[in-house]
């Protein structure tokens, strides 16, 4: 019986650089993408979440429509906040921790920012890890 003969391939270490290089790459650009569309959604089902939130009877309407969001994406950088306004951000704060009134007592506080925020926390975690195993991180 002879020998088998097999093929031997050579590859040279800068080729292996340069596909390990754009094979990490790739997966920078698939990870910034997911971080992305977490930071929008999440802040988007933040400011549908917030309005109802609470039991503060908003009459006038006004608190409720201050609320608003701010998003900054960059190449490196992807962030935001979900905010009340110039019209709003005083209230937002009496109403989450309460305040003195002239007599001497306290008004009762109606926290709605800190459960809301501690589910859009949950939230961005869930959908970073879960877009992140899609990839295949």
């Amino acid at each position: 019986m002879g020998r088998k003969r097999t093929s031997r391939m050579t590859i040279s270490s800068s080729e292996v650089a340069a596909a390990i290089k754009e094979q990490l790459y790739n997966y920078r650009d698939g990870v910034t993408e997911v971080v992305r569309d977490a930071v929008t959604d999440t802040l988007q089902d933040g400011l549908r979440t917030i309005g109802p939130a609470g039991k503060y009877e908003d009459r006038r309407g006004k608190y409720r429509q201050s609320f608003r969001v701010d998003t900054t994406i960059t190449p490196v950088y992807a962030g935001g906040t979900l905010y009340a306004n110039e019209d709003g951000y005083r209230l937002a704060h009496l109403l989450e921790y309460g305040h003195k009134t002239r007599s001497g007592g306290k008004t009762r506080a109606f926290p709605h920012w800190k459960p809301v925020e501690k589910k859009m926390t949950e939230a961005f975690e869930e959908r970073v890890i879960d877009g992140i195993e899609k990839i295949g991180g």
